[in-house]
């Protein structure tokens, strides 16, 4: 067991790996939080921007704090992250009118698809 945490320690000594696991949560959190926004508005268009708020939020503070280990932000970083959340949020919206409104799939399995392409 002494030797498991120890590699594990090792591991999240290298950034990239710190920065995969925080994506990892941040998309699962993403997800969840679109599906229970859904769930209770209806609206896709008002979950996403609710959504988007909630998880910029969420994901400055666990990249900031895992990945980067870093307690102080300077006021331009936090402007750029919530900038680049903007075209995020734009980005998202034309997905799901594509996606549902054109293409007629599920809102909830639209919303999954761009989980895997809008990040990056």
């Amino acid at each position: 067991m002494k030797r498991l945490i120890q590699m594990i320690k090792k591991l999240f000594s290298y950034k990239f790996i710190r920065f995969l696991f925080a994506g990892g949560i941040n998309v699962l959190f993403s997800y969840l939080c679109f599906a229970i926004l859904m769930l209770l508005i209806g609206n896709k268009e008002l979950a996403t921007g609710l959504n988007v708020l909630i998880c910029a939020t969420f994901n400055f503070f666990t990249s900031s704090k895992i990945v980067f280990t870093d307690s102080k932000s300077s006021l331009w970083v936090i402007v750029k992250f919530y900038g680049i959340y903007a075209v995020y949020y734009i980005l998202n919206l034309l997905h799901l009118y594509v996606t549902v409104d054109l293409w007629g799939w599920n809102t909830y399995l639209a919303q999954l698809v761009s989980l895997f392409y809008l990040p990056i």
